[in-house]
């Protein structure tokens, strides 16, 4: 039996086409939907969290179990002292854009960075798959995971950030990008009083 790894975005394709202007990648998800219509059951299926299954289950897969990503990592490493409010935000390069730019948030994230952009005390790091968490974290004072629709929640920065006590702001996707906006400026505002690190 062979297992199937549920992430976010190749869950997400399996019930509604991404915002792309791509139609190589359209093509290959219409190709992917109807493997996995075909041989779904000569595979195990693991997800992250509840949600993801209940997204399975619509796409016809109700056999999964729900289990901890075996690629997180679990170190725990020692806090460093620092200047500033360093925040994490996910902004990957090498994807297609216009998903790229919806599923993490990146315009909300902007508007963010801008209405901070008076506190020269904030430092914003892009996670773009080529940092080494081994460096942020000790450093890391918060972490943006944006959520853009059902199944997306704890991502492997967000699980590595609350192993190693960074507080993680979630945004929620029912709700409009201003809301979150100003969610992710509230909770920031209330994390840096809390800190002992600024």
């Amino acid at each position: 039996m062979y297992i199937k790894w549920w992430q976010g975005t190749d869950l997400y394709v399996m019930y509604k086409f991404p915002p792309t202007n791509s139609l190589g990648w359209i093509l290959q998800i219409i190709k992917n939907r109807i493997f996995w219509k075909i041989f779904h059951r000569r595979f195990t299926h693991w997800v992250n969290h509840p949600e993801q299954g209940n997204i399975l289950r619509k796409i016809g897969i109700s056999d999964y179990v729900v289990k901890e990503n075996p690629d997180y990592d679990h170190s725990k490493y020692e806090k460093k002292q620092h200047d500033g409010y360093n925040i994490l935000y996910y902004h990957p390069v090498n994807r297609e854009q216009k998903y790229a730019k919806w599923i993490y948030g990146i315009d909300m994230l902007f508007t963010v960075m801008n209405r901070l952009s008076y506190d020269k005390k904030i430092n914003w790091i892009r996670l773009d798959g080529s940092v080494n968490m081994v460096e942020v974290l000790p450093i890391a004072d918060c972490y943006i995971k944006v959520n853009k629709h059902i199944g997306s929640g704890k991502n492997r920065i967000a699980k590595e950030c609350e192993i190693n006590d960074v507080p993680v702001i979630y945004t929620d996707y029912t709700k409009p990008d201003e809301e979150n906006v100003k969610y992710i400026i509230r909770r920031i505002d209330e994390l840096r009083k809390t800190t002992s690190i600024t």
